[in-house]
């Protein structure tokens, strides 16, 4: 899917849908630095919006602990590699979450009541996450192997 129409896509269910679009990945899948400045400019150049990636990382025992500390590292390289210094305005923030964020727009009362938003949440999880009932899982990959299940 090109990232236009993926961006596209995101922004229609983000204000028509009233949802936190959540990119659900497999396992074998990482995103890349580039990936997530691509995404969030071509969002903030339709919305004038900034951009905030929600990872979900379950909470969990020592193990999930170390393993969240590494992701965690991670997390502030590809900030640095996102926005870079010099640039007027973050291009976007990539933050580690037990939750994904709830739409601003369904706080409101109505829809007529809802302001615009400054930041458009992007969730990003993995196959297995248990998603919130206001979220909307957009599976970006399934099996590499045809036929066969995840």
């Amino acid at each position: 899917m090109p990232l236009r129409r993926l961006s596209n896509e995101l922004i229609r269910l983000g204000r028509d849908e009233l949802t936190t679009p959540v990119l659900v990945l497999p396992p074998w899948i990482s995103l890349r630095a580039d990936f997530y400045k691509e995404l969030a400019e071509a969002i903030t150049s339709q919305t004038g919006q900034s951009v905030r990636f929600d990872t979900l990382r379950p909470l969990g025992g020592l193990w999930q602990t170390l393993v969240n500390k590494f992701s965690d590292w991670q997390i502030r390289q590809i900030n640095r590699q996102v926005n870079r210094k010099g640039q007027a305005m973050p291009a976007a923030e990539v933050v580690l979450t037990a939750s994904i964020a709830r739409p601003t727009s369904m706080l409101a009362i109505d829809r007529t009541q809802a302001q615009t938003p400054t930041v458009f949440v992007i969730g990003i999880a993995n196959e297995k996450a248990s998603l919130p009932s206001w979220t909307t899982p957009i599976h970006l990959a399934s099996s590499p192997i045809s036929g066969v299940a995840a």
